[in-house]
């Protein structure tokens, strides 16, 4: 139930997080920017499209939450918050065309919203925000040299936020009521970038999303700032090094700092894969943690199945303590 615009307004919060894309990049603790090789490179480093072999075409859904295991409003806890990711790429080594959505749900406390509702409702009452975006992007290849490529992705992002006092008996039920709030949407342009370098069985990647970092007027809030996110990754492995491999041991830091569903984030992330079977069976591997305020951390595992020659399955798992992110996903990738 919704009690109208009646919340004091609060920071909208934008995507300030690489690892909401990509079932492999997620099982590997979002350790992935130097790994990139299918075809969400088109999110996570432009550049990683050169070290796709022919073609790959990548489908993906991932949820991930906080709640507070006792289901009732705490004052002075981080607030409860969800997500839900998709995403479709197709890509060749040298171009890729992708779309993801990303909607995040927050609600907080009784003693956060306003005091008159607060005290009529002191149970049930919690300020809930909702954001969404999609974006449809074009992903463009060059290489510089033998040991350099650089990419980047022109995107089209439609986003919306939107805050009001929602009624429910517990955080979950807040977040379900916050995800129907009406967030109002316009279309803006967008832009990200990344490079690879490839020295010896190193590769070096970098990816800078949001160069254009553009704003949205939100529904009784703030408005909803993007933040340019930067984040660099080593990675390790047999080659080909600039193609796919039968294992990579990979580590990801973010540069800058961006506000998140929890607070301020900037990561640091390890992660590891293996193949096996000719590339018909992997297993991966990861932990994350934040380097701003609390450490958050989390730790991550996932596999591919080859159902086909040319047709994996694949699957993810985020666990953390009570007080930080659990979350799963799925994807389908078609590879030759």
């Amino acid at each position: 139930m919704l009690l109208g615009q009646l919340a004091r307004p609060v920071q909208t919060a934008a995507q300030g997080s690489f690892e909401t894309i990509g079932t492999r990049a997620q099982g590997m603790g979002g350790a992935f920017v130097a790994v990139a090789d299918d075809a969400t490179a088109t999110y996570w480093n432009p550049a990683g499209l050169a070290a796709i072999p022919i073609f790959d075409a990548s489908l993906t859904y991932a949820e991930s939450e906080r709640t507070n295991a006792a289901g009732t409003p705490t004052f002075g806890v981080p607030p409860a918050w969800r997500t839900r990711a998709s995403s479709f790429a197709i890509a060749l080594p040298v171009i890729g065309v992708s779309y993801y959505s990303l909607r995040a749900t927050r609600a907080r406390a009784a003693g956060e919203v306003s005091p008159a509702v607060a005290q009529q409702q002191a149970n049930t009452a919690f300020a809930g925000e909702t954001t969404g975006t999609w974006n449809l992007g074009v992903t463009l290849v060059q290489s510089v040299g033998d040991a350099v490529v650089i990419g980047g992705t022109l995107r089209l992002v439609c986003g919306g936020a939107a805050v009001a006092t929602v009624l429910a008996s517990d955080e979950s039920g807040a977040l379900d009521a916050a995800d129907d709030l009406n967030d109002r949407s316009e279309t803006k342009f967008d832009a990200d970038l990344g490079a690879m370098a490839y020295l010896g069985r190193a590769r070096i990647g970098l990816t800078v999303r949001n160069l254009v970092a553009p704003a949205w007027d939100a529904a009784g809030a703030p408005p909803l700032d993007t933040d340019r996110l930067v984040r660099v990754g080593v990675a390790w492995g047999p080659g080909p090094v600039r193609g796919r491999r039968r294992w990579a041991i990979a580590t990801d830091a973010n540069l800058t700092t961006a506000q998140g569903l929890d607070g301020y984030r900037r990561a640091l992330a390890v992660g590891a894969e293996r193949w096996f079977r000719t590339g018909r069976v992997a297993i991966r591997g990861g932990a994350r943690a934040q380097t701003t305020g609390d450490a958050r951390p989390v730790a991550t595992g996932g596999a591919s199945l080859g159902v086909l020659s040319w047709l994996l399955l694949e699957g993810q798992v985020t666990a953390g303590s009570d007080t930080v992110e659990r979350g799963w996903g799925f994807g389908a990738r078609a590879t030759f």
